[in-house]
C-alpha cells in the first residue's frame, strides 16, 4: 500500500499529519479525508475545499476534545 495522498492546503495537511502522529487513521474520500481515532469510536471529515474560514480551528478544537486524542 502506498503513501496516502496529500491534502492540497498545507495547514490541513499539517493537521492530518498531527492526527496520524497521535495514532489516528486517515482515509481519503472523493471530496474529503476522514480521520478515525485509535479506538474506532470517533471520526471526523476534513474537506478538500473548506468553505468557511473557521473550519480548521473548529476541527482542531474538536480533535483536542476527544478522549483518545494524545498530543505528541
Amino acid at each position: 500500500m502506498g503513501e496516502r495522498p496529500r491534502h492540497p492546503i498545507k495547514e490541513w495537511e499539517a493537521l492530518i499529519r498531527r492526527a496520524e502522529a497521535a495514532g489516528w487513521r486517515t482515509t481519503r474520500g472523493k471530496k474529503y479525508f476522514l480521520i478515525w481515532c485509535p479506538c474506532g469510536q470517533h471520526h471526523r471529515s476534513i474537506p478538500l475545499t473548506p468553505s468557511v474560514g473557521g473550519t480548521l480551528r473548529n476541527v482542531t478544537k474538536w480533535l483536542e476534545r476527544q478522549p483518545c486524542w494524545k498530543e505528541v
